[in-house]
């Protein structure tokens, strides 16, 4: 799959190859396969300990795999980590962000850390998810939807 990407709504832009993490002598994830195409939304279900979260921290390269391989829109995470995480924006668990910092703050520092996002689109993406009037409140001072909004909205901006 790597190569040119087809933009079409049946094209595939995440492969899970195969991909499998052993800790010690013990498979947390074996061989697990499966193709997002563009527009699906997929969620992991289990019981804890399944493997979900080890699942979606491979998929992000946030841990190596032991096997396998994750392409994002023709790009292995493997072989072309920059390239594929790119295209990849996620919270896993929980938000975080730096709760003596506001919301904004937290935006701009995730601007420094990111290419490419404007600060227009900040400023678009707050008004998106209507958090006009508390965006500039220190994480503490947020209610709980709006600092979940606050720590979802960078993979909004990128």
């Amino acid at each position: 799959m790597n190569g040119a990407f087809d933009n079409n709504s049946d094209a595939v832009v995440l492969r899970a190859d195969k991909i499998t993490k052993t800790i010690g002598n013990r498979n947390i994830v074996d061989e697990l396969s499966f193709d997002i195409k563009r527009g699906e939304i997929v969620g992991l279900l289990g019981p804890n300990g399944a493997g979900k979260t080890t699942t979606i921290r491979m998929i992000v390269g946030l841990i190596k795999m032991s096997k396998g391989d994750v392409i994002v829109r023709g790009h292995s995470i493997r072989n072309e980590f920059v390239k594929a995480i790119r295209h990849i924006g996620g919270i896993i668990e929980n938000p975080e962000f730096y709760p003596y910092m506001s919301g904004y703050d937290n935006l701009k520092q995730y601007q420094r850390m990111s290419e490419g996002i404007e600060e227009s689109r900040i400023h678009e993406v707050v008004k998106l998810v209507g958090l006009q009037d508390a965006i500039h409140k220190k994480g503490s001072g947020l209610f709980p939807g709006d600092a979940a909004k606050t720590g979802d909205r960078p993979s909004a901006a990128a």
